[in-house]
């Protein structure tokens, strides 16, 4: 384990920097103190990198089984829903995307900053650790640069937006909808749309996780350049947390919640609020139903 002197932007930069031509991974509470959040996970130089989508998702899992069991690397990984769908058996109703059912990258070294302490450390594979720490320090500056050149001026008009539903086809998936909740088939549905929109020139990927964590910050960012596309997340809602010692497994969803008030004046008014409100009961018992099961 090796410590370094550097700050947690210029940290941020020299990952997003090296992201522009080879695979980055970055798991960030940036600096938001949620559910015990407060580090910045990040792996660069993966000593392996994989994605799959294949029929049979057995082969998928035994791929998974195989590659968790390595206790030499940490794993950092996608999963699409179009793979749920596989093991379930069910079959895609839109058009397939261009999603990997799995991405994995494995690696022999992490830098892991924590916001707590203002420590950022380099721990793993020691023969690496100061190639890493160079190669972070002379990656700080250029994405700054290019940071401070862009652009931000981007009206919303000139940038096309298309969903995979028309009008027509969300409408009527709604009535679908309506008819299994008649049925008893479910109570709750998450109809969801995918939107696509062609990034103006000079805004990347990097640059929009970097205005992210700058301006909306969340306990649950991520940033994971794969092969050939890149996951930009700036979620506020833990899915899951395994404690390995207890073996028990904790969710913390969000749905059917209400933000803490500035008084306690303030906090009677929201908790009244959220009994009064049948949308968020319902909302809140259909998620952690789903999670728990």
């Amino acid at each position: 384990m090796e410590q370094i002197a550097i700050s947690t932007d210029d940290l941020v930069a020299a990952l997003l920097n090296i992201a522009a031509s080879e695979t980055v991974c970055i798991l960030d509470s940036c600096g938001v103190n949620h559910l015990g959040s407060h580090l910045l996970i990040a792996g660069i130089e993966p000593v392996s990198v994989k994605e799959i989508s294949e029929n049979e998702s057995e082969n998928t899992l035994a791929f998974l089984d195989e590659a968790f069991s390595r206790k030499d690397v940490a794993s950092i990984f996608t999963l699409s829903y179009d793979f749920g769908r596989k093991l379930l058996h069910i079959a895609p109703e839109r058009p397939k995307t261009d999603e990997p059912d799995v991405f994995l990258a494995q690696f022999d070294v992490l830098i892991i900053h924590d916001y707590d302490t203002g420590e950022t450390k380099i721990i793993g594979n020691a023969k690496k650790s100061k190639a890493i720490e160079s190669k972070l320090i002379s990656n700080i500056g250029v994405f700054k640069s290019e940071i401070s050149n862009f652009k931000s001026e981007i009206k919303n008009e000139s940038i096309d937006v298309r969903s995979n539903f028309t009008l027509d086809e969300y409408l009527s998936a709604i009535e679908i909808i309506k008819e299994h909740i008649r049925d008893g088939d479910t109570y709750q549905t998450n109809l969801t749309q995918q939107l696509s929109a062609k990034l103006p020139d000079g805004l990347t990927p990097e640059i929009i996780f970097h205005r992210l964590r700058r301006d909306h910050p969340a306990p649950f960012a991520a940033f994971i350049k794969r092969l050939d596309s890149t996951v930009v997340s700036a979620s506020p809602e833990r899915f899951f947390r395994f404690d390995a010692d207890s073996r028990k497994i904790s969710t913390s969803p969000i749905k059917g919640t209400r933000p803490r008030g500035e008084t306690a004046a303030e906090d009677a008014v929201q908790r009244q609020a959220l009994l009064d409100s049948a949308k968020d009961r319902a909302e809140n018992t259909m998620i952690v139903d789903l999670l728990r099961n």
